[in-house]
């Protein structure tokens, strides 16, 4: 999770796909899916997004790219636990 975060927010999500598939993907398609990914991974149950609409992300009928995506939160306490002396 913490690796599809950091490259989400450098935009290159791209990079996290398997390299045994030689470049033959959608690159949208894969962008999409792992952005749905970071949304179905919020601790707090109520900031997920349902099965219906995770299934209309998924099928393209809703525009993943105009949800807002947040740090997922065991990441954010995680993280800042990282930086703690």
């Amino acid at each position: 999770m913490l690796q599809v975060w950091e490259h989400h927010e450098r935009g290159q999500l791209v990079e996290l796909v398997d390299t045994a598939l030689n470049g033959i993907f959608n690159v949208e398609e894969a962008c999409r899916f792992l952005k749905i990914g970071l949304l179905c991974t919020y601790d707090m149950p109520k900031l997920r997004r349902s099965m219906s609409t995770v299934v209309e992300m998924l099928t393209g009928e809703r525009d993943v790219n105009e949800e807002n995506i947040s740090k997922p939160g065991l990441l954010s306490e995680f993280m800042d636990q990282d930086r703690r002396p």
